[in-house]
């Protein structure tokens, strides 16, 4: 409860630094400035149904919120925090479906401004999961190195493409996952936007687990509610392609995910 009245009073005071609209940061090319900072809560859903091989099915499905925020600390350079907290997980593992909740682990980051010129804008960004939350609440047990390359190119009538690779490098015998996106943003008006993304993820094989692939596409509305305090309504769907993980075997499955994020930009 102290949690959520916080963050009402932070959004509330981001609704005071400023009375015009259309202040946000959220394209992935947007670094925060020094004295500039931002604040999201959001919460996700996905699930799946997958066929095992050789008869049965499974529900996969995972619910949960994060808590995230960023601060300039100088042109074009932001640091940035963020922690899960998962309610319900049920995850395909080596002997069948595990179940698991609680705290995730914290990540933390460093995003910078590349140099570019007109309308190209290009960032690079580094992030590390450190194992905060250890394996008895969703934790993964391990650190994680996550590197970040983005460009976006600003064209007429308000629309701005964008694409960005962000590998998340686990080691410790867990496996790699290499994401690739190309996405769109198309503003109407100053009080929408509409973010659409196509996505891919190659995760590489390692231990018990078979190398596998998942294709997704992404809907995401940038809806502003008062100045600089935005809801972000999300949904979207995914296919991935058979996977062994264990002793289980896994067919060709398709799922869908939804959420909701308040954003909060502090100038």
């Amino acid at each position: 409860m102290r949690k959520r009245i916080l963050l009402m009073g932070l959004c509330l005071g981001a609704m005071l630094t400023g009375n015009a609209w259309g202040d946000q940061k959220l394209l992935v090319t947007d670094i925060l400035n020094g004295g500039e900072a931002e604040l999201q809560v959001g919460y996700d859903y996905r699930y799946a149904n997958p066929t095992l091989v050789g008869g049965g099915k499974i529900t996969e499905s995972r619910y949960q919120s994060t808590v995230s925020g960023g601060i300039g600390v100088a042109k074009g350079v932001e640091l940035t925090l963020s922690v899960p907290s998962v309610f319900r997980a049920r995850e395909l593992g080596a002997d069948g479906v595990e179940s698991h909740d609680g705290l995730g682990d914290l990540t933390a980051g460093a995003s910078f401004s590349l140099p570019s010129s007109g309308a190209l804008a290009l960032a690079a960004g580094l992030g590390v999961k450190f194992d905060t939350a250890g394996t008895r609440n969703a934790g993964t047990g391990g650190t994680d190195f996550i590197p970040l390359l983005a460009a976006s190119y600003r064209l007429e009538q308000q629309v701005t493409p964008y694409l960005y690779y962000r590998p998340v490098l686990r080691g410790q015998g867990h496996p790699d996952t290499h994401s690739l996106a190309l996405g769109a943003e198309k503003a109407f008006g100053r009080r929408f936007t509409l973010d659409g993304k196509l996505a891919a993820d190659f995760e590489t094989a390692a231990g018990d687990r078979t190398s596998w692939q998942e294709y997704a596409v992404d809907l995401t509305g940038y809806l502003q509610m008062f100045p600089n305090v935005y809801l972000l309504p999300n949904l979207g769907a995914f296919q991935h392609s058979r996977r062994t993980v264990g002793n289980e075997k896994e067919q060709s499955v398709a799922g869908f995910t939804g959420g909701m994020a308040l954003y909060c930009y502090f100038p």
